[in-house]
């Protein structure tokens, strides 16, 4: 779930419009050791790229995975706060993690994936429901 489901979710909400692609960037900005041309380039072309995929790849992978059209565009934010709600019911069933006192590699990849999008403004939405 975590690896397809939860990260094409994520990949939707960071790129919904061009402006939320390119806030995925402005990290190149503070990136140590990358040449000035690059991080130009960088943000002057990722925001757009991702902006596409999750528009003509992302999303139509979503859409033939279980989330058609009428459930999902249009309400990613609430798509995504309803998956991260059954992950809390139906993953962790009211322990701490998934693998019970201590964390299983389900808890690891929920975690690795959520984490990516720290910073974002999908971000919020991620709080709102932990």
């Amino acid at each position: 779930w975590a690896e397809s489901d939860l990260v094409r979710l994520l990949v939707v909400n960071n790129n919904r419009t061009l402006g939320e692609a390119a806030h995925g960037y402005k990290y190149v900005d503070e990136a140590e050791g990358l040449p000035f041309s690059t991080r130009l380039f960088l943000k002057a072309v990722g925001g757009p790229i991702m902006f596409a995929v999750a528009k003509l790849v992302t999303r139509k992978k979503l859409h033939r995975g279980g989330f058609p059209p009428e459930v999902l565009d249009g309400r990613e934010r609430e798509v995504l706060g309803q998956q991260l709600e059954m992950w809390a019911a139906e993953g962790l069933r009211g322990r701490a993690f998934h693998g019970g006192h201590s964390p299983s590699l389900a808890d690891l990849d929920v975690y690795g994936v959520l984490r990516s999008c720290r910073g974002l403004p999908v971000w919020s939405r991620v709080e709102e429901s932990s």
